[in-house]
């Protein structure tokens, strides 16, 4: 049996300790694993579930969206997926993961009990995924209650997939926990980088526009979302070269400004005979000091 564990809720770690000791003896003999969210920032209930998981020796893999960057209570793991997309990858290793026959289901951390809580937006947008490919999603930190699309929410996805095993009796399994419908976000409502990783691409077009980012056509969602928090690439653009300062032009000299017209011939045979007049007057005294 496979558990996937996602959401940044909180719970006592004596309530998660009896939660995950009750897993342990429905599972029974049968071997059951963890899927982890590994995050940079783990919560104090993140740490209790890693320590339950090391002392029990429990298998487990994680997913993140940078698992070097990664706290090191997550240490350990059997295999990783690096991802930034949650939802849909979520349901790939559901799906294609386990062993033949082997079950799996969610097991949510809310932060809130309210259902349009921000900090819960991605992880619904999740669980809407995981509900839509016929999983059970229960609440971890609810008493393991289980959640269910709201009436009429149903997806034809939903209605196509075959009803899976039902799980061994659990305690407060009786109980349901709607999903309500995630509402769009106010346009001045900022989303988090994992709430927007969880929406559909038209989603977060949409959201996008609202910010003022409009990109080309067939611009990846991952664009879209490094734009919005300012992780964009320098500009293809060529820069323009720049101007070389122009360089003056050097004095011309008194032959140079003769050759070009630029000096009076006159002026320069009387400038060059007052020159050598100087010249041989200075040779007279030198031999008349001598």
């Amino acid at each position: 049996m496979l558990h996937v564990i996602l959401g940044d809720g909180e719970m006592t770690k004596r309530e998660l300790s009896a939660s995950l000791e009750d897993l342990l003896e429905t599972n029974g003999d049968d071997p059951f694993w963890f899927l982890i969210h590994a995050k940079p920032e783990p919560t104090q209930t993140d740490t209790s579930l890693m320590a339950w998981i090391h002392e029990r020796e429990v298998y487990y893999q994680v997913v993140g969206s940078d698992i070097k960057g990664a706290d090191a209570i997550y240490e350990g793991f059997q295999e990783k997926y690096e991802i930034k997309n949650l939802g849909p990858k979520i349901v790939d290793i559901m799906t294609n993961v386990p062993d033949e026959g082997e079950d799996a289901d969610l097991l949510a951390l809310f932060v809130s009990d309210e259902a349009d809580a921000e900090e819960d937006r991605w992880l619904y947008g999740v669980i809407e995924k995981v509900l839509a490919a016929g999983f059970k999603v229960k609440a971890l930190n609810d008493g393991m209650t289980e959640i269910g699309l709201e009436e009429g929410e149903e997806t034809e996805e939903a209605e196509e997939a075959p009803e899976p095993p039902k799980p061994a009796a659990k305690k407060a399994a009786a109980k349901t926990r709607p999903l309500a419908a995630v509402p769009d976000p106010p346009a001045d409502e900022e989303l988090s980088r994992e709430a927007l990783e969880a929406m559909d691409l038209e989603d977060v077009k949409a959201y996008a526009a609202k910010k003022g980012l409009v990109l080309k056509d067939r611009t990846r969602k991952a664009t879209y979302i490094d734009r919005l928090f300012g992780e964009e690439e320098a500009s293809a653009e060529p820069e323009e070269p720049e101007e070389e300062p122009e360089e003056e032009p050097e004095e011309e000299t008194e032959i140079e400004a003769l050759a070009n017209g630029h000096v009076d011939p006159n002026e320069f045979a009387a400038a060059a005979l007052s020159a050598v007049a100087n010249i041989i007057q200075k040779g007279l005294e030198a031999v008349r000091a001598g």
